[in-house]
């Protein structure tokens, strides 16, 4: 195999393997809404022991993907077809202030090469965009959530004056979601 100096080094733990897996599995269905879980079980299945599997679920809960149902039992979240909805609709309306946004800051930066790149980068409608954030909503009910909060925790700082707090909430954002965006999904 030949050594790729552009493919990036990927050394990933034991938790961090069984937390792709189990991400994986939630969102093929293999785990489905509503199952319960054991880390018990769960090490068994995929043949580890249970302190990776712990690890992976702290951070499945942590991120709502997996709640806690007693001292020694988990499941898998469920997101109703109303809590989704409302997902989609509050998700909608930040983007569209979020958009009106962007727009101010792209306008106050006064840069038309930023200004023509940004426009290149609307391939699609604001409606075609959303219409496929909605559809993914479904399979990452979680990443939306956070992204909502992220979104409203800037616009509160807008709102209230704080140009400081928003300027730490913009930049944190953005190198969170560009960071993920380089990180492989399971």
């Amino acid at each position: 195999m030949a050594f790729d100096p552009w493919g990036g080094v990927w050394a990933t733990s034991l938790a961090d393997q069984v937390y792709a897996w189990l991400r994986a599995a939630v969102q093929d269905g293999t785990l489905a809404r509503g199952q319960k879980v054991t880390e018990r079980e769960l090490a068994a299945r995929l043949g580890v022991s249970p302190t990776p599997v712990r690890e992976a679920l702290r951070q499945l809960i942590h991120e709502r993907v997996v709640v806690r149902t007693g001292p020694r039992s988990l499941q898998i979240a469920r997101y109703d077809p109303e809590t989704l909805n409302e997902c989609a609709e509050s998700l909608a309306r930040v983007m569209a202030i979020l958009a009106r946004f962007h727009q101010r800051i792209e306008s106050a930066a006064g840069n038309p090469v930023m200004e023509a790149l940004l426009a290149q980068s609307r391939v699609f409608s604001r409606d075609g965009r959303l219409h496929r954030t909605i559809e993914r909503i479904d399979s990452r009910p979680e990443r939306f959530i956070r992204r909502y909060r992220e979104h409203q925790a800037l616009l509160d700082a807008i709102a209230e004056g704080d140009e400081e707090r928003a300027d730490h909430l913009a930049y944190t954002h953005h190198v969170t979601a560009a960071r993920r965006r380089r990180t492989p999904r399971p």
